[in-house]
């Protein structure tokens, strides 16, 4: 049996997720709801991906920071750079598009911020 654990990245409640594939079966557990089935089925998946994730946001009205990466991440470095996302820390104000973490795990990609904070 394969497990991985991970945070939900989907809404504010960060539900911690169980998957394992058990006889070539996805079993997903620990979502407390349907987003989450879906974010843990494309978590899962062996392609490379564009990531998105929240940052801890500084000085700020909202706590986290939405992020992505400006291309798309090795399908076996996802965890890590998901894991070195949220412990990241920025402080307001922020810009759309500016650089969050440079070259993230030496893969010569950025992550960037999708929106603007005052």
């Amino acid at each position: 049996m394969n497990q991985k654990t991970f945070k939900c990245q989907v809404c504010p409640v960060g539900c911690t997720l169980q998957v394992s594939i058990i006889n070539n079966v996805l079993i997903i557990e620990g979502n407390r709801c349907s987003r989450g089935v879906e974010y843990a089925k494309s978590v899962n998946e062996t392609s490379p991906q564009v990531l998105f994730g929240r940052c801890l946001l500084l000085n700020a009205s909202m706590g986290r920071l939405p992020v992505k990466t400006t291309k798309a991440i090795p399908a076996e470095l996802k965890y890590q750079v998901m894991e070195n996302i949220r412990n990241t820390s920025v402080n307001a104000p922020i810009t759309k598009g500016q650089v969050i973490i440079k070259n993230i795990l030496d893969l010569n990609i950025d992550v960037i911020s999708m929106r603007k904070v005052l």
